[in-house]
């Protein structure tokens, strides 16, 4: 007997103790670890200035619509549509850090061990039906990666420039 012999029950052992040590361990440890935390916090502060500079934009635009004889109402209604731009990165802000809470269990309690599911019956009925479907599997989580290790690099870059204080 070869190994190809014992390689579908290899490949159902693999896949099981995957799917166990995404939901059990990896699921239980990774929303603790630094590199999460870090990306958490980095788009809290990042929320806190996007609010700080909304304030001010309204708060300038209120002060200057309070000048007399409307002059300068244009420059004011143009501030007051700059804030709206400044609560569409809020809500952005506010999706990435529930995607990072709730995206990570998600991915290791549910994701992961579905698809490992879906390889455990595939090789156990010896029929190909996910083929071409585990291409995608990995772009979401590189994605969230990604994403927050992005906001963070422009948020140390811009720091230096006063931008982002």
């Amino acid at each position: 007997m070869s190994w190809k012999d014992h390689a579908p029950a290899i490949q159902i052992v693999l896949l099981f103790l995957a799917a166990i040590l995404s939901f059990s361990i990896i699921a239980a440890t990774l929303p603790e670890t630094k590199f999460v935390q870090e990306s958490l916090n980095s788009v809290e502060e990042s929320s806190s200035t996007v609010t700080k500079f909304s304030a001010a934009t309204l708060s300038t635009s209120l002060a200057i619509s309070a000048l007399p004889d409307d002059f300068a109402t244009p420059l004011a209604e143009s501030l007051a549509d700059m804030n709206l731009y400044f609560m569409v990165i809020l809500v952005a802000l506010f999706l990435e850090k529930i995607l990072i809470q709730y995206g990570i269990s998600i991915a290791f309690r549910i994701l992961i061990p579905l698809a490992c599911c879906a390889g455990l019956l595939s090789i156990a009925t010896k029929k190909n039906f996910l083929k071409g479907n585990p291409d995608w599997c990995p772009w979401p989580g590189g994605g969230v990666c990604c994403t927050v290790q992005h906001t963070h690099y422009r948020h140390r870059r811009l720091r230096p420039y006063g931008i982002c204080q």
